[in-house]
C-alpha cells in the first residue's frame, strides 16, 4: 500500500493549504492471453484519506489528514494505524485546526445548567463509568450536550462546541473531529460498551430506586419505513421486498421510572415468543436482571406465548429460592381464534349494573373479570367497555345515520351501544380489572419514549448505512433520549417548554480572563427567574478546575443555593370570602388611617394653643414680677426708717403671692382647655383608635 497525493499546494511559510491524499492499493494483473508485454499494476482505493494537512516530507510514508469519516487523524503507513491527533499538536501549527487560542467570548448558561441538573442524576456517573478512554468520553459528552441543547438548529457539533463555554473543558478533542460522526459511530458500536452502559445504568439508578428493571414495557418501531438499504433488512428471511416492516427496534422501559433497561435491534417482523424470549435472555445474561413483568401489545398475542404465560405457570423460583411472579398483560387482536364475541355475549347482562362500573381518568368504565381457556391454555380475560368514549361516538354517528339506526335489529343496537368502547386485554397476574387497566394504559410512556426521540432528537430515519454506524447511532440516540427526558422533567418547575428555556439561558454568557477563571456576564431578568425557580445562584465567575473536576471525576462544584428573592410570579389562588374580607381590611385600614392623620392635626393644634397659653402666662408672670422688684427697691432706697422698708417688703411680698396664684390659675385654665380639646378630638376621630 501507499499513500497517492494528489494537488498539494503550499503557502510562503511551507504550509499545505489545499491538496487530498487516498490510501491505495497496487494490485499487479497479469494479461489473460498470457502476453506479459500487456501486463499491468492497478492500483484499488482502500480507504479516502481526505485533505492534507501535514506530510512527512522524507519519505511520504505518514501525515495528518482531515479524513471525511475519522476527522483529523494521524495515519502511519509503515504501521498501517491510525491515531489520535490532540488539538494542540504542532505539527498543526499555521493551519486551522490547530486550536492554539480559544474564543473569549462563548455561551454558558445552557450547558452550565444542563450539565448542573444532570450531575444530580446517576446519568452522568453511567458516562464516566461506560466511557473510561478520556477522548472518547469527551466525544460523546460534546454530542449529548449539542444534540439536547441544539434547539432544532442546524448547527453541527464541533461548530457547537467551539461557540461554548464546554471548549474550555473538553480541550482533547478538534473541533473538525465532531463533525464527522460516522467514526464516532464506529467506536459506540462496540457491544462491550452498551454492556457496560447498561450495567452501570441498572447499578446506579438502583441506588435511588431498588426496583429498577423488575417489571418493564416492551415495544418496537421499525427501522425506519424508507430504510431500503437497512443492512440490518439483509439478516431477514424476507428479502427485500418487505423492507418496509423488517428491522425493528425493540425497547425494554422500566415501568416505574420510564428509563430503558436494555434495547435490541431485531431483523424481522414478527413480534412474538421468540422475540420474548431473546431479550429475556440477553438481559439476564448482560444484565443479570430477570424480567417479571411485561406489558405487550396486541401484536404478539400468539399461541406459543400463552404457552409460556398463562394462570398456571405465573410464578417461579429464582436461584435464590425467592418465589418472584412472572407476568404477562397484552389486548386481544380482533382476529379470528380469539373469543371476542363469546366474551361480549356472556357479559352482555352486566354491562349497566353498578358493581362492575368505575371511573378512570375522567372516563366510565364497565370492567369485568373472567376466566377462559385459550389455545388450550388459562388466561384472564379483562372485559372493559370505555363508556364514555363509546355514548360520545355513538351520539355523533346517530346524527348523521338516523334511518340506518332505525333499521338495525334490537341485538345489533346493544353493540351499536358500546361498539366504539368495547376491548378486551389478556393476563395471567391475580388482579381486578382496574389494576389491569391501569397497569396498562401505563404503557403509553414507552410511546412517548418513541415520539421523544424522533420528534426532538430525530433518532429517525437512520442516515447511516453501515452496519456498525447504524447499531452506534441507536446506541448514541437512547443515550442523548434518556438525558434529553430527564432534563425536560427537571426542569419542570421553571413552567417553560425546552425551547423556550434554551432561548432564554443561551443569552447568558462567559468569558475568559484567566487560565482557570471564567467571569460571568450579567443575566437577563428572565434567566435570573430561571435560576432563582431552580435553585442556583447568579454567578459573577466560575472555576474552571472545580467544574473539571465535576465534569470527569464526579466531584460537586459548590453551588450557592439561592431563595427566590421575590414572589412578584407568583399569583396565589383566594376564596371570595377571602377576597371580601381583605377588602373589608384595607377599607377598615384607611379609615383608620384618615382618622389617625386628623387627630394628629387637632393635636398638634391643641398644643400649640396650650403652649402659647402658657407663655402668656409666663410673659405675665415675670412682667409683674419685674414691677413688683423695682418698687420694692425704690421704696427701699428712699425709706429713713425701718418700718417704712418692713411696709414696702410686705407688699413686694403680696404682690408676688397675688401673682403667682394669676399663674397657677393661668397655666391650669390652659391645661384644662388642652385637655378637653384632646378629648373631643378623640371623640371625633375615635377610628384612629380602633385594633387593627
Amino acid at each position: 500500500m501507499n499513500i497517492r497525493l494528489r494537488n498539494i499546494v503550499r503557502n510562503d511559510e511551507n504550509i499545505i493549504i489545499s491538496g487530498s491524499a487516498t490510501l491505495v492499493e497496487n494490485i499487479y494483473s497479469q494479461n489473460a492471453s498470457g502476453d506479459r508485454k500487456k501486463n499491468h499494476t492497478k492500483q484499488t482505493v482502500i480507504e479516502r484519506l481526505g485533505r492534507v494537512v501535514w506530510i512527512d516530507d522524507n519519505d511520504k510514508s505518514c501525515g495528518i489528514f482531515n479524513s471525511p469519516e475519522r476527522g483529523i487523524v494521524f495515519y502511519d503507513l509503515k504501521k498501517d494505524e491510525f491515531s489520535h491527533v490532540e488539538p494542540t499538536d504542532p505539527r498543526l501549527k499555521g493551519t486551522r485546526y490547530h486550536n492554539t487560542s480559544e474564543k473569549i467570548h462563548t455561551s454558558f448558561g445552557n450547558t452550565y445548567l444542563f450539565l448542573s441538573e444532570m450531575g444530580k442524576t446517576p446519568f452522568m456517573d453511567v458516562l464516566r463509568d461506560t466511557f473510561t478512554d478520556t477522548c472518547l468520553y469527551q466525544k460523546v459528552l460534546a454530542h449529548v450536550c449539542h444534540d439536547c441543547l441544539k434547539n432544532g438548529s442546524a448547527i453541527k457539533c464541533g461548530e457547537f462546541l467551539s461557540e461554548n463555554f464546554l471548549s474550555y473543558l473538553l480541550t482533547g478533542i478538534p473541533y473538525s473531529t465532531l463533525d464527522c460522526d460516522s467514526s464516532y459511530f464506529k467506536e459506540l458500536s462496540d457491544d462491550n460498551l452498551k454492556r457496560q452502559f447498561f450495567c452501570s445504568l441498572v447499578k446506579n439508578v438502583r441506588k435511588v430506586e431498588p426496583g429498577f428493571g423488575r417489571a418493564c414495557y416492551v415495544d418496537s418501531t421499525p427501522l425506519p419505513g424508507e430504510a431500503e438499504n437497512n443492512p440490518f433488512n439483509a439478516l431477514s428471511s424476507h428479502g427485500t421486498d418487505g423492507a418496509l416492516i423488517q428491522c425493528r427496534l425493540v425497547l425494554i422501559l422500566d415501568i416505574q421510572t420510564n428509563i430503558p433497561v436494555w434495547f435490541e435491534i431485531i431483523p424481522a417482523n414478527v413480534l412474538d415468543k421468540s422475540t420474548i424470549l431473546s431479550i429475556t435472555s440477553d438481559v439476564k445474561a448482560t444484565l443479570n436482571i430477570d424480567i417479571e413483568m411485561y406489558d405487550l401489545d396486541a401484536g404478539y398475542a400468539r399461541k406459543e406465548l400463552f404457552e409460556l404465560f398463562n394462570r398456571n405457570n405465573s410464578t417461579y423460583v429464582d436461584k435464590e429460592g425467592v418465589t418472584r411472579e412472572h407476568t404477562v398483560l397484552l389486548r386481544m387482536p380482533a382476529t379470528n381464534g380469539y373469543p371476542k364475541d363469546d366474551l361480549y355475549i356472556r357479559c352482555k347482562p352486566h354491562f349497566y349494573s353498578g358493581r362492575y362500573s368505575f371511573d378512570y381518568e375522567h372516563h366510565t368504565f364497565f370492567g369485568e373479570k373472567v376466566e377462559i381457556d385459550l389455545f388450550g391454555y388459562p388466561e384472564n380475560a379483562f372485559v372493559y367497555i370505555d363508556k364514555t368514549q363509546a355514548e360520545s361516538l355513538l351520539r355523533q354517528w346517530r346524527e348523521l345515520h338516523t334511518e340506518e339506526w332505525d333499521g338495525l335489529s334490537e341485538s345489533a343496537q346493544d353493540w351499536y351501544q358500546v361498539k366504539d368502547g368495547f376491548f378486551i386485554l389478556l393476563g395471567n397476574k391475580n388482579q381486578n380489572p382496574r389494576e389491569a387497566l391501569t397497569e396498562y394504559r401505563g404503557r403509553t410512556s414507552i410511546e412517548t419514549f418513541f415520539r421523544d426521540g424522533k420528534a426532538y432528537l430525530r433518532i429517525l430515519p437512520i442516515s447511516k448505512w453501515n452496519k456498525q454506524t447504524v447499531k452506534g447511532k441507536i446506541f448514541h440516540d437512547i443515550m442523548v433520549t434518556i438525558f434529553y427526558r430527564n432534563y425536560r422533567k427537571n426542569i419542570a418547575s421553571t413552567s417553560l417548554s425546552m425551547s423556550s428555556l434554551i432561548v432564554y439561558m443561551d443569552s447568558w454568557e462567559c468569558f475568559k480572563t484567566q487560565q482557570n477563571l471564567l467571569e460571568l456576564k450579567t443575566p437577563k431578568l428572565q434567566t435570573r427567574e430561571i435560576l432563582e425557580k431552580l435553585g442556583y445562584a447568579a454567578l459573577g465567575r466560575i472555576d474552571l478546575e472545580a467544574f473539571k473536576k465535576e465534569i470527569f471525576n464526579g466531584i460537586p462544584m459548590q453551588r450557592t443555593p439561592i431563595t427566590t428573592r421575590s414572589n412578584r410570579n407568583i399569583k396565589k389562588s383566594i376564596s371570595p370570602e377571602e377576597k371580601l374580607a381583605k377588602k373589608e381590611k384595607e377599607k377598615h385600614e384607611q379609615i383608620r388611617n384618615d382618622a389617625r392623620k386628623k387627630y394628629n392635626k387637632a393635636e398638634k393644634k391643641a398644643i400649640t394653643v396650650l403652649t402659647k397659653a402658657e407663655a402668656l402666662a409666663d410673659k405675665k408672670f415675670n412682667n409683674t414680677k419685674t414691677k413688683a422688684e423695682k418698687l420694692f427697691n425704690q421704696k427701699l432706697n428712699q425709706a429713713k426708717r425701718d418700718v417704712t422698708k418692713e411696709k414696702a417688703k410686705i407688699e413686694y411680698e403680696q404682690t408676688i403671692a397675688k401673682a403667682t396664684l394669676s399663674y397657677n390659675e393661668a397655666k391650669i385654665k390652659a391645661k384644662d382647655r388642652y385637655n378637653k380639646d384632646i378629648e373631643k378630638s378623640r371623640e371625633k376621630y375615635s377610628a384612629a383608635f380602633t385594633p387593627e
